[in-house]
């Protein structure tokens, strides 16, 4: 399927004419005349890198996106325009993402990101990479759902890993207990346990349930931006520290994310 197809489809309408050899020279006409569809340039961008990814990897089984120098040095060059440009966008993790704050995100998100792309935490990946997707678009109450869902994912995944039994209607609460009394936590916190679960059960799952769980009135308030915000950002911390002292992942990959942090 060529990007147009897929950019007709996502956006619902055929905008340019598809028998054109020239579609990048119609798309910039496109955006200068409706110079507001700046998502639309977002999710060309990322679907042209997708294809060259999808497309390399079922010609050559070797093919790795790591290995791709050319691929690389492109991404890199688009996110520093973005980030000189101010447009609050970065390409992560096979799709650009949405950021506020561009220190939190170096800290926080990047390494959460890095380190869930990985087989054993599929899941998390998956449910974190659609709670950016709905920041991205601002559907805030969707944003917390998903990051309560990585997050529970995230218990679960540790526990699979670590071989610990759970129920797999485990809520996060549930699971928090079960991770706790398997010893994840270091030697040394037994005093504060209490008042560190207790945070995290009125963390990420607390803010689902009060803005983001089934069934809301539709006359509830809607939250903020800020919400959704401090939610991606409790769960990528989450998702940074219980992955280190799980063990599962090899510390010094995990440093590794940090790398470039001055």
């Amino acid at each position: 399927m060529s990007i147009y197809e897929i950019v007709s489809r996502e956006w619902g309408k055929k905008f340019l004419n598809s028998n054109s050899l020239n579609f990048i020279d119609q798309f910039e006409s496109y955006i200068v005349k409706y110079d507001n569809k700046y998502e639309h340039v977002l999710d060309l961008i990322e679907c042209g890198i997708n294809i060259r990814t999808a497309s390399f990897s079922n010609v050559n089984p070797f093919y790795e996106f790591k290995n791709d120098k050319i691929l690389i040095g492109l991404i890199e060059e688009l996110n520093k325009r973005f980030l000189y440009a101010g447009v609050g966008y970065q390409y992560e993790n096979g799709e650009i993402i949405r950021i506020d704050h561009q220190y939190v995100h170096k800290e926080i998100v990047k390494p959460a990101l890095e380190i869930i792309h990985n087989k054993a935490f599929e899941k998390v990946n998956e449910e974190y990479s659609n709670a950016h997707k709905h920041y991205r678009n601002q559907y805030i109450k969707d944003c917390i759902v998903a990051c309560n869902r990585a997050f529970e994912s995230l218990l679960k995944s540790i526990c699979n890993e670590c071989e610990w039994e759970y129920d797999p209607n485990n809520r996060a609460s549930d699971l928090i207990k079960i991770i706790h009394k398997n010893g994840l936590f270091p030697v040394g916190m037994e005093k504060t346990i209490d008042s560190y679960i207790m945070t995290l059960k009125t963390g990420v799952p607390e803010l689902r349930n009060h803005f983001g769980g089934h069934g809301s009135s539709s006359q509830s308030p809607s939250p903020s931006i800020y919400m959704a915000e401090y939610v991606l950002h409790l769960t990528a911390t989450n998702i940074v520290f219980y992955i280190m002292l799980s063990g599962i992942i090899n510390p010094n990959r995990i440093k590794d994310c940090f790398s470039d942090i001055p």
